[in-house]
């Protein structure tokens, strides 16, 4: 089960990217994240993928704190990239 409880995050430039989301998805539950350009969708995965870190709230997974990169979560970004380091 993915958890996300009053997820925020804002850059250091003070862009407010998410502010206090809140979304569960069950086991074998199939879900997707739509919206306009600059609404936070790259933001949010970035930060279910461990990219990023959250201002405030959680991010849970078979509950256990989301706070790494994990094996469990995977995001294939529209470019080639590599991941860092």
């Amino acid at each position: 089960m993915l958890d996300i409880r009053s997820l925020s995050k804002v850059y250091p430039n003070g862009t407010q990217a998410l502010e206090k989301f809140s979304l569960s998805v069950s086991e074998g539950e199939v879900m997707a994240v739509i919206g306009g350009s600059g609404c936070g969708k790259s933001t949010l995965l970035r930060l279910l993928s461990g990219l990023e870190s959250p201002s405030q709230g959680e991010i849970r997974l078979n509950d256990k704190r989301l706070e790494e990169p994990d094996p469990l979560v995977n995001i294939v970004f529209q470019e080639p990239r590599l991941f860092p380091c």
